[in-house]
């Protein structure tokens, strides 16, 4: 029999397994199966208070009681309740037409009402296999209220033996995202879960090592109907939002994403109390109080450890304060709470693990640098919060105050305005491609260059426009900056056929025969009271030079000259 710790009302229960040990062999894979979604049922049968009062040496009074009750066949149960002091519950199932041998059940500490987010006391979830019948003695000085046994099916499905996974892609930084069993792979019905409130942490800055307690006997095809048990407990028994663990690792060494919200993302977890904000919890799915984990598990768990952290740039050996406690970055369960979760053997093995997440983790890429060249998390750039990934034939990450992108050496930021239209345009995957240049001051604001073009920001408008390459090019020549201003509008058509321009503060730049050509300043504003490519002149076919007395420009048409002395200007037609 196990007996669980009491936890603290906001963590989310363990979960215990019972049943004949399975041959521990999995077969050689085939192409994944895509899920469909599996929809747990859950028959809720109240418990009622005992008909007697039964006494056991060391153990309290029976005070309700559910006896050998035949029910539909199920996987996974609990016992939840309205309100009062959590009670002891011991349990038996029937399999096969035989009942098991009595255990006991491992109760949250619920002398307050459900978790972080959840609404109502209850048990850890119990996964006993293929059960018909249940009998349950509640032992306390009083029954609680509401008293109720949550009976699980969780169904199955043909992608159960070898599920879909979410894959990297190909040359990601080290370490590579591990191949990652989606929510859809293990069949989740995203219609069971609610809004969670508070998605996202800022950041990722340690990780949280779980189990889910119990014998070690499940196979490789029953760990998806697993977690779906666990999922329908945690949101239709408990009223969690959704599972409560951000991922969960088998013995078999496969990754399921748990809590919905990117795997990429800081989502906001439900498995530590205030030791949710800004890690990941990983619950390795078995019991390692007694029971060395597997090679796989412990490889497994260290692979997204290690992706998490590295990615946002955390020593796996370091130490942070979370809670306003410190703690090391990779930490257990037991560690803040008054549990023996992860297990006392998992809990020996600890310095070993980080040394294995350290091992993986190389953490001091070029994009970190570029981070701490600008200051870190203590800079205008701030915490990571998409984690370093490969993407668009180079990295990028995404802080709170800027994203850095890389490429062939090139490390830069892009921030503010700036970063939000190049988030619009499909960042790195745009026509822009890479940032070669930090945000640098720029006439009348900010601006940004791009492998193929630039994004400037207008002080006087808080607009940030893009200028495509070739533009671009001609944009950032000489003085043009200064002549021309920011940009007004993006790239159009203009009157001829195939000639784009763009518009800006005091002049336009037109784009004519894989050519471009600026007009700016009196020379411009004469050439658009004339009407522009319209009128008589047609399209500019060079930008402004120097002429005897002044400046001009030449068209298609004929010339605009300016007169420095006189400031005026003169057309001339061909």
């Amino acid at each position: 029999m196990i007996v669980a710790a009491l936890l603290g009302a906001a963590l989310v229960a363990g979960l215990v397994f019972a049943g004949t040990p399975l041959p521990a062999d999995v077969a050689a894979a085939a192409p994944p199966t895509r899920a469909k979604p599996v929809k747990p049922r859950i028959d809720s049968i109240a418990i009622p208070a005992a008909g007697r009062t039964e006494r056991q040496a060391g153990k309290r009074p029976v005070v309700a009681e559910l006896r050998q009750r035949a029910t539909e066949r199920f996987s996974t149960f609990g016992v939840t309740w309205d309100a009062g002091p959590a009670p002891a519950v011991d349990y038996r199932v029937r399999r096969d037409g035989k009942w098991t041998d009595w255990a006991e059940l491992p109760i949250d500490d619920a002398t307050v009402a459900g978790g972080e987010e959840g609404t109502r006391p209850g048990s850890a979830p119990v996964y006993v296999g293929s059960a018909d019948g249940v009998d349950l003695r509640v032992r306390g000085e009083r029954a609680p209220s509401g008293l109720r046994a949550d009976l699980i099916d969780a169904g199955t499905t043909a992608a159960d033996a070898n599920p879909e996974t979410l894959q990297a892609p190909s040359g990601a930084p080290v370490p590579t995202r591990p191949a990652i069993v989606s929510r859809a792979g293990w069949g989740a019905d995203e219609s069971l879960r609610t809004d969670c409130g508070k998605r996202y942490g800022t950041t990722v800055r340690g990780a949280v090592v779980h189990h889910t307690e119990g014998s070690n006997s499940y196979s490789s095809a029953e760990a998806p109907g697993v977690i779906r048990g666990i999922y329908a407990y945690h949101v239709q028994s408990r009223g969690y939002c959704d599972i409560a663990y951000n991922f969960l690792t088998d013995r078999y060494g496969k990754i399921y994403e748990g809590r919905a919200g990117g795997v990429e993302l800081p989502v906001h977890g439900g498995h530590a109390r205030e030791w949710n904000t800004d890690t990941v919890g990983v619950a390795m799915m078995g019991s390692y109080v007694s029971t060395n984990p597997p090679t796989a598990a412990l490889d497994a768990t260290a692979r997204i450890i290690a992706w998490k952290l590295a990615g946002n740039y955390r020593n796996p050996k370091g130490t942070v304060t979370l809670a306003g406690k410190q703690v090391n970055v990779i930490f257990t369960h037991g560690d803040v709470v008054a549990t023996d979760c992860p297990g006392a053997k998992m809990q020996a093995q600890m310095p070993a693990f980080r040394d294995r997440v350290a091992a993986l983790a190389d953490y001091r890429t070029g994009s970190y640098e570029k981070w701490r060249s600008l200051g870190g998390e203590s800079g205008w750039v701030g915490s990571p919060f998409r984690l370093e990934r490969r993407a668009y034939g180079g990295a990028e990450t995404q802080f709170a105050g800027a994203d850095i992108l890389g490429k062939d050496g090139r490390i830069h930021a892009v921030r503010g305005s700036i970063r939000t239209r190049y988030r619009q345009l499909g960042s790195g995957a745009s026509f822009l491609g890479f940032p070669i240049t930090d945000e640098i001051d720029w006439p009348g604001g900010k601006g940004s260059r791009f492998a193929s073009g630039g994004i400037y920001w207008s002080a006087t408008t808080n607009r940030a426009i893009e200028v495509r390459s070739g533009i671009n090019g001609v944009y950032v020549s000489g003085d043009h900056p200064s002549q021309l201003r920011q940009p007004t509008a993006t790239e159009r058509a203009s009157a001829v056929a195939g000639v784009p321009y763009q518009q800006f503060e005091k002049g336009r730049i037109y784009w004519s025969n894989k050519r471009g050509y600026a007009v700016y300043g009196s020379i411009y504003r004469a050439y658009a009271d004339l009407g522009h490519e319209r009128s008589r002149l047609g399209l500019p076919t060079s930008s402004e030079f120097d002429v005897s007395g002044g400046r001009a420009n030449n068209f298609v048409g004929g010339r605009i000259t300016w007169n420095r002395s006189t400031d005026r200007v003169t057309v001339t037609y061909n």
